[in-house]
């Protein structure tokens, strides 16, 4: 089936997301100097005597995480909508942000289904118990691992792509939580998590879900230009993941 053309909404915002692009890259940059540096107020209140300069650098040092995040989701939307149209990002942005919503809040509530988990301040403002920021990084996790696995297997089926989305998304929660509550505190068990293979596994049914809805009415692959940028940053943020876990295991 021919290729849609992005809707004139769609192509007004191609600018925007590329410059939002570059910005991802380059914060991607500043973080990873951050999280394999260890870098923190510590350092800072150490090495900087200036105390305009010292605060001005502890407050991005502060909403450092959660604006990665963020800038990594807003770019997957984006990239959504010139792909598919501005009215399938936001029912699918909705799905996959009201859906990650549900969960964490019912888990911060009742311990039901990731476990009994406390979400701190370290990803932006909170919307209940969950924070925004966190919402944009499942967004990113989902439409990174979908693009991803379409541009890898583009003649899979529509089940086929949302299990292998469901085991992407599982296995990138499984690398950052480790970082997320042992060394950003992104979030705090109130007592031991429940086991790995519980917490993946719920990751790893809703991810198939948030897939499975996700369909529309023509080969979706056909419309990525190159290596669509939403499995780049997916790639990345394993990747540096990844980094910070060795460097921590040759420091210990």
């Amino acid at each position: 089936m021919a290729s849609r053309q992005p809707s004139l909404a769609a192509r007004a915002l191609q600018p925007l997301a590329a410059s939002l692009w570059t910005l991802f890259l380059v914060w991607t940059a500043i973080v990873a100097a951050v999280w394999l540096g260890e870098i923190g107020d510590t350092d800072l209140q150490e090495h900087i005597a200036n105390p305009g300069l010292r605060g001005a650098l502890e407050l991005i040092l502060r909403s450092l995480d959660a604006a990665w995040f963020v800038i990594a989701g807003a770019n997957a939307y984006l990239v959504l909508a010139e792909v598919e149209g501005i009215a399938v990002a936001r029912r699918w942005g909705a799905l996959v942000m009201g859906g990650a919503w549900l969960i964490s809040a019912a888990s911060a509530w009742t311990a039901v289904p990731l476990g009994a988990i406390h979400y701190t301040a370290r990803l932006g403002m909170r919307i209940g118990p969950v924070p925004f920021g966190l919402l944009l990084l499942w967004l990113a996790f989902v439409l990174g691992a979908r693009a991803l696995v379409l541009r890898l297997a583009p003649r899979a089926s529509h089940f086929q792509v949302s299990i292998a989305v469901g085991f992407v998304v599982a296995l990138t929660a499984a690398n950052l939580d480790p970082l997320a509550w042992k060394f950003r505190a992104f979030w705090i068990w109130r007592t031991m998590p429940v086991p790995v293979w519980w917490n993946l596994a719920s990751w790893l049914v809703a991810s198939f879900a948030f897939a499975f809805f996700m369909r529309e009415t023509r080969v979706a692959s056909s419309a990525w230009g190159g290596f669509p940028r939403p499995a780049t940053a997916l790639i990345i943020f394993n990747v540096i993941f990844l980094l910070v876990h060795a460097a921590r295991f040759f420091r210990s």
